[in-house]
């Protein structure tokens, strides 16, 4: 049985790498204007806690599409083949090569001219870790979760009790790797492994596997009962408060060294980062719902692009920053951050769509846009106005 397309995906894809652009865009400016405490900083440091929800969205969305489409497909050499096939032309071949760019860029900016041998043993393992360039990380976790994918497909499909109990049970196990971690093993890059985002794979394996059951929920357009309706003041009240703690203790931490247990900054990041995860969903339903087929279409073709837009904006940040001006006024500061983020947003949307839907092979450098067209935000609203007609 083949799943119908949603378009809301590119619209939680769009939001997220929106989010991603946030923190990288603020980064610099969080350092900057630390040690002054001006009213520049809490800004930054704002923007930079509030948006950080956006990879952990992308390894959640990554699990949600994965099992929406494969979990009710029999497993057989045809599929897993399949599976795998798509990975290697789409995300591997260009994770690699861009790694490749990003290596040689910083031997050209820091005027390094490394042996080969240097060069095959620092490339190899950059590559190997994810670490080419810091934002990377993501693609090498998904890798790591694309090699268990067949194994979790089995495990899911022949022991089908468990499914129902994979969200408390990947916050179990995630957990039990983090503080197994931080008391005993203390592995460095803790952030690459795929351990630390257990949670976020099994829950949206979960929400694929269950999402004709939980749609009208999860959705946020028809609340039956009071328990459902509970349920999302619980979760958009466990998003705010850990938000404002974790922004709260990051000020805190950078203005003034105070001194936290690092769990409780897992801990935060952890509940800010899920339940926003699980809230796009119902923000991106209800744009899908209500916006206007402007801002409809430009996030779907922002959706469309993001792997590209992901993979290539920190080159951009990068020269942009060396370029900006600096100085100590709040305006300024603000000025730089608002006018580099839409720059950089801008050039790698632009840039992307033009090479993915123009160009062909285009895949090699930013990987594959939809195999079939998303639907126009018209011939969406008519689907679903025809299945709440068939429903009711």
């Amino acid at each position: 049985m083949r799943n119908d397309r949603l378009n809301e995906i590119y619209i939680i894809r769009a939001l997220a790498i929106i989010a991603v652009l946030f923190v990288h865009a603020t980064s610099r400016g969080v350092v900057e204007t630390m040690e002054t405490g001006s009213l520049s900083f809490t800004v930054y440091n704002s923007f930079n806690t509030l948006f950080r929800f956006g990879t952990p969205t992308f390894i959640l969305l990554s699990a949600f599409v994965i099992f929406y489409n494969y979990y009710r497909r029999p497993i057989d050499s045809h599929l897993i083949k399949g599976f795998y096939k798509k990975r290697l032309l789409y995300i591997l071949v260009p994770y690699t090569l861009v790694s490749l760019g990003y290596y040689w860029f910083k031997v050209v900016v820091y005027n390094t001219d490394p042996a080969f041998s240097v060069f095959a043993g620092e490339f190899t393992v950059q590559l190997l870790t994810g670490k080419a360039h810091p934002h990377l990380y993501f693609v090498f976790i998904s890798i790591q979760f694309y090699l268990l994918f067949p194994l979790l497909l089995y495990v899911f499909k022949r022991y089908r009790w468990l499914t129902p109990h994979l969200i408390w049970v990947g916050l179990v196990l995630q957990w039990t790797f983090v503080l197994l971690n931080n008391l005993y093993f203390q592995v460095p890059n803790k952030g690459s492994w795929s351990l630390s985002y257990l949670a976020y794979f099994f829950t949206g394996a979960y929400i694929g596997i269950y999402f004709h059951s939980i749609r009208d929920w999860l959705t946020g357009a028809h609340l039956k009962n009071k328990f459902e309706t509970l349920a999302w003041v619980l979760i958009w009240t466990a998003w705010g408060t850990a938000t404002l703690l974790h922004i709260y203790v990051w000020h805190q931490l950078r203005l003034y060294d105070t001194v936290f247990d690092t769990r409780l900054f897992e801990l935060l990041w952890n509940v800010q980062t899920l339940t926003s995860a699980v809230i796009l969903f119902q923000v991106a339903f209800y744009i899908q719902r209500t916006a206007s087929p402007f801002v409809i279409r430009a996030l779907t073709q922002l959706g469309i692009v993001s792997f590209g837009v992901y993979l290539y904006h920190p080159f951009l940040l990068m020269v942009w920053e060396n370029y900006a001006l600096s100085g100590d006024t709040t305006l300024l500061f603000l000025s730089v951050f608002g006018l580099g983020f839409a720059l950089v947003l801008a050039v790698s949307w632009a840039v992307t769509y033009f090479f993915m839907m123009k160009v062909p092979a285009s895949w090699i450098l930013f990987g594959a846009g939809p195999r079939l067209r998303p639907k126009k935000p018209s011939e969406a609203a008519v689907d679903t106005k025809e299945k709440r007609y068939k429903e009711n």
